[in-house]
Order: structure tokens, then sequence, then C-alpha cells
């Protein structure tokens, strides 16, 4: 049976790092031995982006790269971000001129953030899906392509998938990682949900295929668009054996640790944990230092670890 060939467009792609990663990763790793020869088509990298270099060395040589050039409208808005607080001198205080501009910049550059927070729809990645069309257009006739594999977040990539599906003809599986309008981190923004609301169901119609990692998920897919969605599986978030076969015990010091991975949203926060725990340690039923709490990943928790911490 000839090997079939494989689009992979996935916006997070090593070096970037962090969960969203992994999914795409493993499937770039691992389709190779289901007779598949995948290409991937993702991003340049952004200067925000969480990094793990180390995550390079597991894509097989066989899967190429493409990288279609970034179109981030943050990218520029930050380039006139005011320069950071000094400690004010004679000598470095700058010219009335250069600080009336900073001023202005300032003032203007919170309500252009607000506006493109408003119509960036249905993220910040939409720019750059439009502007790749082109490209994954040509990879695709170029390369004989015989699947397009669009994983989400961000959900941008679905409609980038929407779009070549539409001028390609070639089958087209929409991966999601997470609920799209049915997740809990909404934008509150009535019109530009209806907006998504309508996207969704286009991606939703129009894919051959609809996968994603929990039942719940899928059967909140299926309630709200099984009339238009063709086929619907669950492919559930697993490991690799091959991450774990040089493990070596971690000695264990006798306290009792909890370790928190990943991103702590903006309306998560650890303040009623830590505070807990040091009413616990101020009422003796709790010794210090017999627990601890480790963080690993980009966490922005400030006064809160300070009111907790002990």
């Amino acid at each position: 049976m000839p090997r079939k060939k494989v689009l992979l467009v996935a916006a997070h792609f090593p070096p970037a790092g962090g969960g969203g990663v992994i999914r795409a990763l493993k499937m770039a790793k691992y389709l190779g031995d289901y007779g598949c020869d995948v290409l991937v088509l993702t991003r340049e990298p952004r200067p925000n982006d969480i990094t793990d270099p180390s995550l390079v060395d597991e894509v097989p040589p066989s899967v190429r790269v493409i990288r279609a050039r970034d179109v981030d409208p943050y990218r520029w808005l930050y380039r006139f971000r005011p320069p950071a607080p000094q400690t004010p001198t004679a000598a470095a205080r700058p010219s009335l001129l250069k600080r009336v501009a900073t001023g202005l910049l300032r003032g203007l550059r919170s309500p252009a953030l607000k506006l493109l927070q408003y119509t960036a729809v249905p993220d910040d990645f939409y720019w750059w899906a439009r502007a790749t069309v082109p490209l994954g257009e040509r990879v695709i006739r170029g390369e004989g392509i015989d699947v397009i594999f669009t994983t989400s977040y961000p959900y941008s990539v679905h409609l980038l998938g929407y779009w070549l599906k539409r001028l390609t003809g070639v089958l087209w599986i929409a991966d999601f990682r997470d609920p799209w309008t049915q997740n809990i981190h909404k934008s509150g923004i009535p019109w530009r949900e209806r907006v998504e609301e309508r996207m969704e169901r286009r991606v939703m119609a129009n894919a051959d295929a609809v996968t994603t990692v929990t039942p719940s998920f899928a059967a909140g897919f299926r309630a709200k668009h099984g009339d238009v969605i063709r086929r619907l599986e669950v492919i559930y978030n697993g490991f690799d054996p091959a991450d774990y076969e040089d493990i070596v015990p971690f000695p264990h010091d006798g306290r009792f640790t909890a370790a928190y991975t990943g991103l702590l949203y903006p309306k998560r926060s650890p303040r009623l944990l830590l505070e807990a725990v040091a009413e616990l340690i101020a009422e003796g039923r709790v010794r210090r230092g017999e627990n601890g709490l480790r963080l690993a990943g980009r966490f922005g928790i400030g006064r809160a670890a300070g009111r907790g911490r002990g």
C-alpha cells in the first residue's frame, strides 16, 4: 500500500515548548510508523513564545518542517513599548521631547491593544492563517498531499484548514485539544462570540473528520453540531514511553510536595491554596518546612505567592 502524505498544520511546534506542542510533535513523530510521510506547516517563532530547544531533537529526520512567515499584529505594537523605568538622575533624564513622545505612545498603546483584542477573531493567529494560505496550497499541490491535519489551539489553524480544503479538495481532519465556543475561557463579547459560533459551525460542517481528546468534549461537539459533523472520533492524550526510558528515581526528602506544571490562566490563582497553607502553619497543624510546592512553567502570581509563603 502506498504511503500517505500528511500535512500537519500546527501553530505551536518545536522549538516552541509547553503542553500545546506535545500532541503535534508526537503525531509528527509516530505517524511514520503507520504508513504516513509527514510535512509540518508551522510559523516562525514569536518573541514571547515559551521555548524548549530539546524538543527539536525529537522531530524525526524524515519530517520536513516548513515555517511560514509570521504575521503578528502585536509585534509592531510592542516595538513602541515605553522603556523600562530607571532610577532618575540628572544626567540620565530624557529630553522633554522624548518624554512627550513616550507619553503619547503609552497613551496610544493601551487602546490599540484593546482594539486588537476585540478584533482578533478567533485569536491573534488569524492574520498568520490567512497569509499562509498561498504557501499551504503550493505545498499541497507540489508535494501531492493526501490529508490535511490541523490541530488547535489556536482555532485559526482550522480556518486555514478550511480554506485549504476548499482550494484543493484534499481530505481534512480538524483536531481539537480543547473545545472552541464551549470553552470556559470565552471573550465575553457578544458579537465576537456570534462570529466564532459561525466559524466553528463552518469548520465542523466541512471537515471530513473531527477529532478531540475526551468523550465529554466529543459529546459537546455532537450536541451542538451533530447534524453537520461527518465523523467524530476521540484520540486521547497519552504519553511517549521513549520519554521515560532513562528516568532515574528522584530522591525523596520526606516532605509532602505538590507540583503544578503549565500555565496559570488569568482567572486562576494559587492564592487560596497558599493562604490556607499559611493558616495551617500559623495554627501549628502543619510544620514549616515539611511541605513544598513546585511550580514549573510561566507564572505571574506576584503578591499571591508572597502572602502564602512559608
